[in-house]
């Protein structure tokens, strides 16, 4: 079955937000594990991944993720 440009577009959204939450997932473990989970602060994972600061609080991580 072929697919319609629009379920390409939301497939390629799919796949941009899935890169985007990987990039945070792996900015904070690294930030975790040099400075600690109490040390480390919302900014530095968002500069580390390269997103903005109110991203991070719209992102929503479930026990599958970790």
């Amino acid at each position: 079955m072929l697919k319609t440009r629009e379920t390409r577009v939301e497939e390629r959204k799919e796949e941009k937000r899935s890169e985007k939450r990987d990039r945070i997932l792996r900015a904070a473990e690294a930030i975790f594990l040099d400075k600690g989970f109490h040390a480390a602060s919302m900014n530095e994972i968002a500069e580390a991944a390269d997103v903005s600061t109110p991203h991070l609080y719209n992102l929503k991580v479930t026990k599958n993720d970790r």
